[in-house]
């Protein structure tokens, strides 16, 4: 079979990486995968070397549409897959007017509804609009979890398009020595207080004044010591910082930008902590249960339940809620979960799982 999917970048988010693993897994199954990413190379996260990328070094949405096509019309994909609106529109509108017969797939990361609430009302209702009149054309509908699903239907698409497959992790093709970022966070290892960990892009969706706010109770109240590590980048770091500043928290909050390699940042960490508004699934989650890291998440729509159910494998907290947080993290620093059953549910998500639903979705569909 031969695959593409789109993406507007290749850098650390999270549906980046989803995608790399899958496109790896597909390669491993013989398929011809292609990555076609609308914008320009920039902080690319390492690939399997046979998936083939092709950048149209557009710097937006729209531009990339005509690159796009003429891409399409050159090249009989049997399957394109795009991620996340409004590269899902724009996958779907090349295909159709490349001439070219493929099954067009959407795989939606988030909850839309919440993901461009702080946009105008003229935008949202262009979002809206666009997802009741579009979405159903395509030829199926990846949904990352339950909730992403009940909110596309909410938003207009038919259920009978609709498909929820969790996103799949593998940690362990990344594993190394590199020490690196546990000398750049102050002696890591042989601190004594709390190492708490937090790995995402610095967006207003993951909240992480919540998580400051938290952490000055924690150190006020509870009298710990814990040093903040925080691996990612993103327009807030700046008001982040600030926020720091303001909490008197510069010894114990560490920003270190965007990391490639995490995996020692998990393992000599104490807990791994979300304290974001929503999420269209968390998959850093699943990478802290596959390390056996103990879990303090905000039980925000929609992924973290769905991972760590009903506190069976993490603990889960109120959204916003900095007092409640604070109180989770320390009775999660002296109530850590066995790492056993963390690692029994990391494998829920391994790829060799979650792949084979994707290819056996796409034979079904190329056979039809």
């Amino acid at each position: 079979m031969k695959i593409c999917f789109l993406l507007n970048n290749l850098e650390l988010g999270g549906a980046e990486r989803v995608i790399a693993i899958l496109s790896d897994y597909l390669v491993h199954q013989n398929c011809d995968v292609s990555i076609i990413v609308l914008n320009r190379l920039n902080n690319q996260q390492a690939l399997n070397s046979n998936i083939k990328i092709i950048p149209l070094n557009q710097n937006k949405v729209l531009r990339s549409f005509f690159p796009l096509r003429s891409l399409l019309r050159k090249n009989k994909y049997d399957f394109i897959i795009g991620n996340m609106w409004p590269i899902t529109i724009l996958g779907l509108a090349a295909s159709l007017l490349s001439l070219r017969k493929s099954n067009v797939f959407f795989i939606e990361h988030s909850i839309i509804s919440n993901e461009y609430n702080h946009q105008s009302v003229t935008f949202q209702l262009i979002v809206k609009l666009s997802i009741r009149l579009l979405y159903n054309f395509s030829s199926q509908i990846i949904c990352v979890s339950n909730g992403v699903k009940n909110d596309l239907e909410k938003l207009g698409v038919k259920e009978s398009k609709l498909k929820v497959i969790l996103n799949p992790v593998d940690i362990h093709s990344e594993l190394s020595d590199h020490d690196e970022y546990d000398q750049h966070s102050l002696n890591w290892k042989d601190f004594t207080g709390i190492k708490i960990l937090s790995v995402g892009n610095l967006r207003i969706n993951k909240n992480y004044p919540n998580l400051f706010k938290a952490l000055k109770v924690l150190r006020d109240k509870y009298n710990q010591d814990f040093i903040s590590l925080i691996a990612g980048d993103g327009p807030e770091k700046e008001s982040l910082k600030a926020l720091i500043t303001e909490y008197s928290l510069e010894d114990h909050v560490i920003l270190l930008g965007g990391v490639q390699d995490t995996e020692s940042l998990y393992r000599n960490a104490d807990l791994f902590v979300l304290s974001s508004d929503y999420e269209g699934f968390g998959m850093v989650l699943v990478e802290a249960l596959g390390y056996g890291k103990t879990i303090v998440a905000t039980d925000c729509e929609s992924g973290p339940r769905e991972i760590l159910g009903n506190s069976e494998h993490g603990y889960l907290c109120s959204v916003d809620n900095p007092e409640r947080l604070a109180e989770s993290i320390y009775k999660a620093y002296l109530n850590k979960l066995s790492p056993d059953i963390l690692l029994q549910r990391y494998k829920d998500f391994d790829i060799s799982l979650i792949g084979k639903k994707y290819l056996s979705l796409m034979q079904e569909m190329k056979s039809d």
